[in-house]
């Protein structure tokens, strides 16, 4: 899991502690992990995700409570339109819209 890998660092930072969180109960002790969760991030700060109804947004922050539901700003609307002024959307306060992909390209954005 710490070798080096080529491709995105988000994808690959979701990877592995999604790996950690699958064998916490077997290689890794269960509070071992949320110390790792709480510390870390499984979605890095500034890294571009698509939520479900179509809107790149970039992470803004975390949540300690929800580490799957960060705070997002949205760059691009569902129709790939830029938004101005950006909107802030704290997702654990929305309980319909979420992550379906990580680690977007930048080039996204120059469309």
């Amino acid at each position: 899991m710490a070798h080096p890998r080529a491709g995105r660092p988000a994808l690959v930072v979701y990877n592995v502690l999604k790996q950690v969180i699958d064998m916490r109960r077997t290689i890794f002790d269960t509070k071992l992990v949320k110390v790792l969760i709480n510390i870390g991030s499984i979605f890095p700060l500034g890294s571009l995700v698509k939520l479900n109804n179509n809107e790149i947004g970039q992470v803004t922050g975390t949540s300690h409570l929800h580490p799957t539901r960060p705070k997002v700003e949205i760059l691009l609307d569902s129709r790939a339109r830029p938004q101005k002024p950006l909107r802030k959307m704290i997702l654990e306060e929305e309980p319909m819209v979420y992550i379906v992909n990580l680690a977007i390209a930048k080039g996204v954005l120059k469309k």
